[in-house]
C-alpha cells in the first residue's frame, strides 16, 4: 500500500544505524566511503556614489576547493559482504595476502615476490580554483526609471583524478589507464584510473531597466554570456613535443531575457506577471566527451517560462498566490545514463541528446499573527511536470571505453552502431514531490522561539528509465513513491554576544521517526531483462540481446533511497 513496507532484504533486523560502507578488518572497523572537503572563499567588494544619481559596485571572488572521497575499486557487489550484512575486508585482505589453494598472489609478469592486490580503497580527487569579478553600475535617470548594469567575468580550473589509497595488504596494484605510463606497478598515493583538468571562462553583460510609480512598477532585464571550454586528459597519449593531450578551446553564446510589472490594487493587494526567454549554456560534462571530443548535437537549455500571482497582507494576515508555466527545452541529463550490465557487470551509459519536459502549477503560502506571541505559517504546492520527449536513435556507449556498442555490420563490413528508443512523453518528471503541503507554529517571547512544523509530501515519481518505455510501455507512468509526512520541532533563543547578535538553535528532524523513501529510480536492476534489437543478416535472423533490467514498472522493479529517521542538530550564529 502507499503506507506499509516489506523489508525483503531483512535489513531491519541489523537495526535502524545500520550501514552497507563499513566492515571489519583483523577485528578493527574500517570504512568503505569517506569524505572530506576543504572550500575556503574570499570576497572582495568595492562600492561608491559616483554622484547623487549614480551608484558603483565593484566584487572579487575566490574560492579555492580540496575535494576527497574514497570508496572501494572495483564498486560493492553482492558477494562482498559478511554474513552480517558488512563489508567483508578480511576476505579482500586474504585474497592480497594469502591468495588461493594455489598460493599467495604473486604474479610473475610483474613481480617475483611482491603480492598483487586485486581489490583495493582509491580515493577520487576534484580541485579546483574559480576567480571572479561582478561589477555593476547603478543610474537613477529620473524619479520613475532607474537604469543598471554590468559586466560577470568568470575563470575556472578544476583538477580531476584518482589515487592508491589502500592496499588492502599487498605491496601493488596494477593500472594501465594511463597511455603515457610505462610503470602498470602503483603503490599507495599513485594516481590512477583517470587524471584531467577542465577549464571554464564566462564572460557576460546584462542591463536592467527598472519602472516605479505609487501603483504600477515594472522591468525589462537583458543578458548575454560567452561560454568558453577546454578539457585536457594526461592520461591520453601525448602529442610529439611531450604536450597533454588537449581539446581545443569551444565557445558557446547564450543569453537571457525576463520583463515582468506588478500593479496595487489597493493599499493592502497587488497582481504581478512575470514573464522570460533563457537560452542557457550547457554545463561542461555535457560538451566534451572521455576522448576530449565534442558531443554530437550540442544544444542549449531553451526555457520559456509565465508566472502569474497576486498578494494580500491587512492586519494580522498575509497570503500569496501565484501560477506558473515553463517549457523546458533541452534539459540536460548531465553525462548521460548509465546502468551495469547484469551478465558482465561493466557500465553501459546512453547518450541523450535533448530532454523536454513542462512544469505548471500552482503555489500558496500565508502568515496569520493570532496573537503578540503565536504566528500560524503554511503553504501549498500543486504541480503538474511531465516530459514531452520521444526518440527512437538513442546511441549505447561504454562507459568504460567511451566507445559505441554495435549490433552487427552491414553489407559493406562496417560496425551498425546499437540505438534503442525512448517515448517518454506524458511521463511525470522525478526528483522532487508535485504536492507539498505544510502547516507551522511560531511562538516567540523575549528572544526565545519555538516552532513546530508538519510537511507532507505526495504525488513524487521515481526517475524515469528510457531503455523501457518502447513498444506497449511507451510513456508509461513511473512508479510513484509512497506519500509520506515529516514533523519538525525548531528550539532556539537570539541574544547578545558582547556587542555582536547570536542565535541558538536546536532542531528535532522526524521526530515521529517516519519510515520513507526520499528518491527512487523506476526499473532499476533488480532482476534480468533485456533490449531485443534488430535481427540482422549477420544474427541468423535472431534479435540481439542486450542485458538491461525487470521492467515492471512497480516498487519491486525499482530502486530506492531511504530517508533518514529522528535525529538532532545544534548550531550557534554568531553575526559579525
Amino acid at each position: 500500500s502507499q503506507t506499509n513496507f516489506i523489508d525483503t532484504m531483512g535489513l531491519k533486523t541489523f537495526g535502524t544505524d545500520y550501514n552497507v560502507h563499513w566492515g571489519e578488518l583483523n577485528g578493527e572497523r574500517k570504512n568503505e566511503r569517506l569524505g572530506q572537503s576543504h572550500q575556503p572563499l574570499l570576497f572582495l567588494r568595492h562600492a561608491m556614489n559616483v554622484s547623487d544619481k549614480v551608484f558603483w559596485s565593484t566584487t572579487a571572488y575566490a574560492a579555492l576547493a580540496r575535494v576527497g572521497s574514497v570508496r572501494l575499486d572495483n564498486y560493492l557487489g553482492a558477494g562482498d559482504y559478511s554474513p552480517s550484512g558488512q563489508v567483508d575486508f578480511d576476505k579482500y585482505w586474504q585474497s592480497n595476502t594469502e591468495g588461493t589453494l594455489f598460493g599467495p598472489p604473486i604474479d610473475p609478469a610483474y613481480s617475483d615476490s611482491l603480492l598483487k592486490s586485486t581489490r583495493i580503497l582509491r580515493s577520487s580527487n576534484t580541485n579546483f580554483e574559480w576567480f571572479g569579478a561582478l561589477s555593476t553600475v547603478r543610474a537613477e535617470l529620473n524619479n520613475r526609471l532607474t537604469l543598471s548594469g554590468g559586466v560577470d567575468l568568470r575563470t575556472y580550473h578544476g583538477e580531476s583524478y584518482a589515487t592508491v589509497y589502500d592496499l588492502l595488504g599487498g605491496d601493488y596494484f596494477v593500472d594501465q589507464f594511463d597511455a603515457n605510463d610505462s610503470e602498470p606497478m602503483h603503490v599507495v598515493g599513485d594516481t590512477i584510473a583517470y587524471h584531467n583538468d577542465s577549464f571554464v571562462r564566462w564572460a557576460g553583460v546584462f542591463a536592467l531597466l527598472e519602472y516605479k510609480d505609487l501603483i504600477h512598477n515594472a522591468f525589462i532585464n537583458v543578458s548575454g554570456v560567452s561560454q568558453g571550454y577546454r578539457r585536457v586528459d594526461y592520461f591520453r597519449e601525448q602529442d610529439e613535443f611531450g604536450n597533454p593531450n588537449s581539446s581545443v578551446w569551444h565557445t558557446i553564446p547564450g543569453y537571457t531575457i525576463k520583463l515582468g510589472g506588478n500593479r496595487k490594487l489597493n493599499e493592502f493587494s497587488n497582481v504581478f506577471v512575470n514573464m522570460g526567454l533563457l537560452n542557457r549554456t550547457p554545463v561542461f560534462r555535457n560538451v566534451f566527451d572521455f576522448e576530449n571530443e565534442l558531443f554530437a548535437n550540442i544544444k542549449n537549455e531553451i526555457i520559456h517560462s509565465f508566472e502569474l500571482g497576486a498578494s494580500h497582507s491587512k492586519g494580522d494576515f498575509s497570503i500569496n498566490l501565484n501560477a506558473y508555466y515553463t517549457d523546458w527545452n533541452n534539459r540536460p541529463i548531465f553525462g548521460g545514463l548509465g546502468f551495469e550490465d547484469p551478465v558482465t557487470g561493466r557500465r553501459v551509459r546512453v547518450t541523450i541528446p535533448s530532454m523536454s519536459a513542462v512544469h505548471q502549477g500552482v503555489e500558496t503560502d500565508f502568515a496569520w499573527r493570532l496573537n503578540s506571541h503565536l504566528t500560524a505559517e503554511g503553504y501549498f504546492s500543486y504541480g503538474d511536470w511531465r516530459w514531452t520527449s520521444s526518440e527512437d536513435s538513442l546511441l549505447l556507449i561504454d562507459a568504460e571505453t567511451n566507445l559505441p556498442f554495435f549490433d552487427g555490420v552491414d553489407s559493406d563490413g562496417s560496425p551498425i552502431p546499437a540505438v534503442i528508443s525512448y517515448d517518454a512523453a506524458g511521463v511525470s518528471v522525478g526528483d522532487a514531490p508535485q504536492t507539498t503541503a505544510s502547516l507551522g507554529l511560531r511562538y516567540s517571547h523575549q528572544g526565545l522561539y519555538v516552532k513546530p512544523r508538519y510537511t507532507y509530501f505526495a504525488r513524487y515519481y521515481s526517475e524515469f528509465d528510457p531503455f523501457t518505455l518502447y513498444d506497449e510501455n511507451a510513456g508509461r507512468e513511473s512508479w510513484r513513491i509512497p506519500d509520506y509526512g515529516l514533523l519538525d520541532v525548531h528550539v532556539g533563543y537570539r541574544f547578545k554576544f558582547g556587542e555582536y547578535p547570536a542565535n541558538v538553535r536546536l532542531s528535532f528532524l522526524n521526530v515521529l521517526n517516519t519510515t520513507y523513501i526520499v528518491n527512487a529510480q523506476n526499473n532499476d536492476a533488480t532482476g534480468e531483462w533485456y533490449y531485443r534489437g534488430e535481427s540482422t543478416p549477420y544474427s541468423n535472423g535472431e534479435q540481439t540481446r542486450y542485458p538491461i533490467f525487470e521492467n515492471n514498472f512497480d516498487a519491486a522493479s525499482s530502486a530506492v533511497y531511504m530517508g533518514f529517521g529522528a535525529r538532532t542538530n545544534v548550531s550557534l550564529t554568531i553575526t559579525l
